[in-house]
């Protein structure tokens, strides 16, 4: 002990000379007890002193050690003054372990502060009593001495951390309420290097008091200050990413949906509402609510219907629903993205081509799927509503197909529940188109499809005017000659034309009957008795027309096929024999009487054959 007062003592009389603000430049104070005397002038040597003058020595170090701290103001100098009046106090210069040193200085603070008026006290013995104590690891009796300084100090230099440190402790102790009262009050003080920590703080005690209505405005304050310094510090971007996570959390206790309505209401939209929108998402899909997220998603789309992100959040909001599996909400969300964003509505017309490219896949993927949709209702429910729907559905994404086999697919799609909802008229041209206009692999099918139309609504409008079912009886034979035109070796063909003949034979079309007949005829692979038919047809329509020479010649030919009966060929021959008799009235009528002689001759034979036939 004596050593180190001695050493203590020469370099104090060492430094004797030396002004206090070299101390400050040096740095010798805070190292003044290992500090080395100036051997460059002979010191005599050290008396020994007694045990009485070493203490009068101490306590005139002491004094003097108290002197420079209350004299001094810079806070590092006060600091080190005070430390080693500690040591000196309590003979711990030779050193000691970090609990003792720290116990210590608790001792030595308290001390002074009981000791010392409290007008002559300092803010630097509350704060570096304050200090030991948090260090000995005794955080609330740290606190409750930085409260009695800011009682004796309220605009001490240290008054910020002060009330951070207090704010700390309170919230360890979820004592938020109190808390926050500490946070603000540091807040309160200009920018220091503890605001952003309070801020924080200020809003997670908030949060944690169950206050989350005013949680958000902190939180949000945090988070704009952060944004701009999270892509240059590390700890700001995971700052912010938690930020984030904590106010999206709040508005789920809030409710969701509703809570960020009210929080946002009356505001213009920005990043940070669109940003919270998909945090809340996030939060909601953390505990596995997928219903709620979807819900978040749709509601910023009824808050924002025309913004450039709305398509994004709606396809998306239809993405979780198929993930759940809620069958009915997945066909609502669909239905509400089509009549939203379909190309005839007003947020696809204002939208920049860029944007229409990237809703257009979507929309015609939303399309698809409804249509398939509503399609498989009507043929599972005979439901002609839903066929319709699915028609509807299936004509808006023919508008959007661009692949030729896509079209073709979506037009048969089309025909077809046209065809099923029993709008046999419109589903024709698309019909035809795929069957003559379209490389089809099934082209007949499509073509035959659209004669079963042509004869469903000729049922249709029975009950209307002669002239509109001619009309429409024309239609129907020109698209059968189309067919038998373009499939002449398909086995319908000379079906769909002979299917006609009565409606016309009815209206006395002779003519026409004669034709379609004539075209049977001409067909490849006809059947004996698709041939048989048109062959008496055509015969029965010369006779009918009164060409007396062609219906002899067709009846010729109609007794020419063998699959007639001895009915039918007495019946023949007898048309056979009128034919010739009607040529040869006719050829005694002009005077040629040598032709009209010869034609009764052959009536007449004709006639016996067909008597002989009986």
């Amino acid at each position: 002990m004596r050593r180190a007062v001695s050493k203590l003592l020469l370099a104090l009389l060492s430094l004797e000379a030396v002004s206090m603000s070299s101390f400050a430049l040096t740095g010798t104070l805070a190292d003044l007890e290992n500090a080395t005397p100036d051997t460059s002038t002979p010191v005599a040597q050290a008396p020994q002193l007694s045990s009485a003058e070493e203490t009068r020595i101490d306590n005139q170090l002491y004094q003097r050690m108290m002197k420079q701290a209350h004299d001094s103001r810079d806070p590092k100098e006060i600091n080190a003054y005070l430390d080693l009046a500690r040591k000196i106090k309590s003979k711990q210069l030779g050193g000691a372990d970090e609990k003792s040193e720290l116990q210590s200085r608790v001792d030595f603070y308290q001390e002074q502060i009981k000791s010392t008026p409290v007008n002559e006290q300092t803010d630097d013995l509350y704060y570096e009593l304050a200090s030991s104590n948090d260090q000995l690891g005794h955080p609330d009796a740290a606190a409750a001495v930085l409260g009695e300084m800011l009682k004796h100090f309220p605009k001490s230099n240290y008054a910020p951390e002060a009330h951070f440190r207090i704010a700390e402790a309170a919230f360890n102790r979820k004592q938020y309420q109190a808390a926050t009262q500490e946070y603000l009050a540091v807040l309160s003080f200009d920018d220091n290097k503890y605001t952003q920590q309070a801020q924080y703080f200020y809003a997670w005690s908030l949060y944690k008091d169950g206050r989350f209505e005013e949680a958000i405005p902190p939180f949000q304050r945090l988070i704009d200050s952060l944004r701009t310094r999270a892509s240059e510090n590390k700890r700001d971007a995971l700052l912010l990413q938690d930020s984030y996570r904590t106010l999206s959390s709040i508005f789920v206790q809030l409710g969701g949906v509703p809570a960020l309505a009210k929080y946002y209401d009356g505001k213009p939209l920005s990043d940070e509402e669109t940003q919270m929108y998909r945090q809340v998402g996030d939060r909601y899909r953390d505990q596995k609510q997928l219903l709620d997220v979807a819900k978040v998603y749709e509601g910023f789309v009824q808050r924002h219907p025309d913004d450039v992100q709305a398509a994004d959040f709606s396809k998306d909001a239809i993405s979780v629903y198929k993930e759940a599996g809620f069958a009915q909400d997945i066909v609502r969300s669909k239905n509400e993205f089509i009549q939203h964003y379909d190309i005839d509505q007003n947020y696809y017309k204002s939208a920049t081509p860029e944007q229409q490219a990237t809703i257009r896949p979507v929309l015609k993927a939303q399309l698809d799927d409804l249509a398939n949709h509503y399609d498989a209702i009507g043929q599972t429910q005979k439901s002609t509503a839903d066929y319709l729907h699915a028609a509807d559905l299936y004509h808006k994404q023919l508008a959007l197909a661009t692949e030729p086999a896509d079209v073709m697919r979506i037009q048969q799609r089309l025909a077809e529940a046209l065809y099923n909802g029993g709008k046999f008229e419109d589903a024709i041209p698309y019909f035809e188109t795929l069957a003559y206009s379209t490389p089809n692999a099934k082209p007949s099918d499509m073509g035959y499809f659209a004669l079963l139309s042509y004869q469903a609504h000729a049922k249709e409008i029975a009950n209307q005017p002669t002239e509109q079912q001619d009309a429409w009886l024309d239609k129907q034979l020109a698209s059968s000659e189309q067919y038998a035109k373009a499939f002449p070796t398909d086995k319908n063909s000379p079906a769909v034309l002979l299917a006609l003949t009565g409606k016309y034979l009815d209206r006395k079309r002779f003519d026409v009957v004669d034709d379609i007949a004539s075209r049977v005829l001409a067909l490849p692979n006809g059947s004996s008795a698709d041939i048989k038919t048109a062959s008496i047809l055509k015969a029965n329509a010369d006779f009918d027309q009164q060409h007396w020479s062609d219906a002899e010649t067709s009846y010729r030919q109609v007794l020419a096929l063998s699959t007639l009966d001895t009915t039918e060929r007495t019946r023949y021959q007898n048309q056979r024999a009128a034919s010739l008799y009607k040529q040869a009235e006719g050829a005694k009528t002009a005077n040629a009487l040598d032709d009209a002689l010869k034609l009764y001759q052959q009536a007449g034979e004709v006639t016996q054959d067909a008597e002989k036939s009986r």
